[in-house]
């Protein structure tokens, strides 16, 4: 018994490196295939369900739900999900309520459209979401601290970013400061090699 289904995967907007899939698909279909896939073989899911205590039981283990049922297999899977990395930055906390988001799905994509938006972070979820982002960002810039796309982004993901003219990519540099009063106007920038700052036009703020 699963007591819940998706994770990261399931928030990318765009996955086109998964084997079967030549024309890519998203993060949310992939998820929904494998919760199909898994109830032809019998999965049974339980959602939402909280686990409180898990104690052997002759041979097998028992799981105690919050709901006072209980569970008994003979393999247990922990599957603890993500912890989502926040920026050290000053009133991250503040605009983590209105103007910072960790996935890039439609919902965020029709929040932010018509605006600049800035990404923090130069891996494949990022690449991924500057992508998506651009078909509805006015602007898309991401700000990257290593000195080289390819350290950790597909190739695929760099070719696709380098022809789309909306989107901006900064490397070596990392944000220090979010500007704004009711909402996130702005991100200063500082450049980790030269010290250069710069202030970056933005409505929103992606996390990876």
């Amino acid at each position: 018994v699963a007591p819940a289904a998706g994770g990261k995967a399931g928030t990318s907007s765009r996955i086109e490196n998964y084997l079967g899939f030549p024309s890519g698909l998203s993060g949310a279909e992939l998820a929904e295939r494998a919760v199909i896939q898994a109830r032809k073989f019998g999965v049974r899911f339980a959602v939402p369900a909280e686990a409180t205590a898990i104690e052997p039981d002759d041979g097998h283990y028992r799981l105690r739900l919050a709901d006072g049922t209980s569970l008994t297999s003979k393999l247990v899977v922990l599957a603890t999900g993500a912890r989502y990395r926040r920026l050290d930055v000053p009133r991250a906390d503040y605009f983590e309520k209105m103007s910072i988001y960790y996935a890039a799905s439609q919902a965020e994509a029709l929040l932010c459209a018509g605006d600049p938006v800035a990404i923090v972070g130069g891996g494949n979820s990022a690449g991924q979401a500057a992508v998506f982002l651009s078909a509805h960002a006015a602007q898309v810039t991401l700000i990257v601290r290593e000195p080289d796309l390819r350290q950790y982004m597909s190739r695929y993901l760099i070719d696709q970013i380098d022809r789309i003219p909306t989107v901006h990519v900064l490397l070596n540099t990392e944000a220090r400061e979010l500007l704004g009063d009711r909402a996130l106007e702005a991100v200063a920038v500082e450049n980790n090699r030269t010290g250069e700052r710069r202030v970056l036009e933005a409505r929103a703020l992606f996390v990876f």
